[in-house]
């Protein structure tokens, strides 16, 4: 009796597992509907805009609404690359692409383009957030923290058997959404922020689930998330960009627009952000 009790116990167990593997595995095929946002207006002509000496205020807002960049991209894309480089993002802000799922397991994976899109030049201290990480249907997202703008470097913490590290970011941009968020921080704070990033935040391990069974702020951080790392980068100079307080820091949470601009949208609706 005993033995066939224990039977019976173990297989619902692992039907109850199996029903679960299913349920998340169907969920994360069923997320994969949630596609990048695009315009859901009219695409307009920008050259007479592109033609002026200097932008008005309207243009801004024009400029934006096509290309996804606030003045503070377009400023950036301008100096750097040229008026006509707009048309360019205009052309990416519009345009269908077929969008990749790569997995990280059989519940997780990411959805990306083959390509990178056009992004604003970076500066140090930006912040990149994306939501296309996704754990079923739990869009987790993924942040990283801008070390060297002009090499496009950012500090990033990217899974389990992963310690933190600097590296090249293009490979963000290839990603259906993101934001590029600017500090509202003066740039000795900034500079001191990611020399900090740079020589104390490098090679720690993954934890996901970091300020929930130990500390989110220790003096030394032994542990940490993409999200987490990013936060504590800044809540270590006195800058807390967690904007819910939680015992985690999410990159959802980093959308903090009382200590950051936005640089450039894409795939996110522009009023909603992250939803």
């Amino acid at each position: 009796m005993k033995a066939k009790k224990f039977i019976k116990v173990f297989l619902i167990v692992i039907l109850t597992l199996v029903l679960l593997a299913v349920l998340m595995g169907v969920t994360t095929i069923m997320s994969h509907s949630k596609r990048r946002w695009k315009p859901d207006y009219e695409k307009v002509s920008i050259e007479e805009i592109l033609n002026k000496l200097e932008f008005s205020d309207e243009d801004y807002q024009i400029l934006f609404e096509q290309t996804g960049l606030t003045k503070i991209g377009v400023d950036r894309v301008v100096s750097k690359q040229g008026k006509n480089r707009l048309l360019d993002f205009q052309e990416s802000y519009y345009k269908d692409r077929p969008v990749e799922h790569l997995w990280i397991s059989p519940v997780t994976c990411y959805d990306q383009f083959e390509k990178p899109i056009p992004f604003s030049p970076l500066e140090n201290g930006d912040i990149l957030v994306s939501d296309t990480t996704h754990l079923s249907f739990w869009h987790c997202g993924h942040a990283e923290l801008v070390v060297n703008g002009n090499l496009n470097q950012t500090l990033y913490s990217m899974g389990y058997g992963y310690p933190s590290e600097v590296g090249n970011c293009l490979d963000f941009f290839q990603r259906v959404n993101f934001l590029i968020l600017r500090p509202k921080v003066d740039k000795e704070i900034i500079n001191k922020v990611v020399d900090y990033a740079i020589t104390d935040l490098q090679g720690i391990k993954y934890q996901a689930t970091i300020g929930y069974f130990n500390k989110k702020f220790p003096d030394t951080l032994k542990s940490t998330n993409c999200s987490h790392l990013v936060w504590y980068a800044y809540k270590k100079f006195g800058i807390d960009i967690d904007t819910n307080g939680g015992p985690g820091a999410y990159p959802y949470d980093l959308i903090d627009l009382e200590h950051f601009e936005i640089v450039q949208v894409f795939g996110f609706h522009p009023d909603k952000l992250w939803s």
